[in-house]
């Protein structure tokens, strides 16, 4: 496993009206995720984000590899809620996909493992709370007063590659500072205690003011 450190890099925000009681937004930004231990710049994405009254409504994510192609794109449709969209990618080499989107009280799990083969779907009980991938981001700031008091937010976290959900925790590790700003720090981890015996955790960066990731 590549150890990786993604660094936001750049925002920006465009509005424009969409009906006297509605106020469309598109913001976007980009990141770079860079080898640990080299430096090596390993790939870039570039997020459109679509904002309807504040609240998110569309996200699309384009990765792309040093010599400018695509790697994958990712969409996102937050009409559930933010911590719970439907996505799916598609892995434009590979020609594999995978994605998440919702049935009534279930969640359903797709994957295909190239483009000339037949896609698999599981469906799975929703066992709150649930997270869907970049619905993490919103999950931070929704519970940052809790983590904030030092307590822990559990989750469960669909991962269609594998069929399957797996029960994950988010906590605070410390007030800390990211280019002279101040920021937090909080780790990703299994909830259950074994399996952090043997499983990774990943850290994030989130600035204190604004509770946007930063790295």
């Amino acid at each position: 496993m590549v150890a990786l450190r993604v660094a936001i890099m750049a925002i920006a925000a465009a509005v424009s009206a969409a009906g006297a009681q509605a106020t469309q937004v598109t913001q976007t930004y980009s990141a770079r995720a860079v080898d640990l231990e080299s430096g090596e710049l390993l790939y870039s994405e570039h997020h459109t984000e679509s904002l309807r009254n504040g609240e998110i409504s569309t996200s699309r994510v384009v990765y792309v590899d040093c010599a400018g192609d695509t790697l994958a794109t990712k969409t996102m449709q937050f009409a559930a809620a933010p911590t719970r969209p439907a996505f799916s990618i598609e892995y434009h080499v590979e020609g594999a996909a995978e994605g998440v989107y919702t049935v009534g009280d279930s969640l359903v799990l797709e994957r295909r493992r190239g483009i000339s083969t037949e896609s698999e779907t599981k469906t799975v009980a929703i066992n709150e709370p649930v997270v869907i991938d970049g619905g993490f981001d919103h999950a931070v700031r929704q519970h940052w007063d809790r983590l904030g008091a030092g307590k822990s937010f559990a989750f469960d976290f669909p991962v269609p590659d594998r069929l399957a959900s797996y029960r994950f925790r988010v906590r605070m590790t410390d007030e800390t500072m990211h280019h002279g700003q101040p920021a937090r720090r909080f780790r990703i981890e299994p909830a259950s205690f074994f399996v952090r015996l043997v499983a990774p955790s990943i850290e994030l960066i989130y600035d204190h003011s604004s509770r946007r990731l930063l790295r």
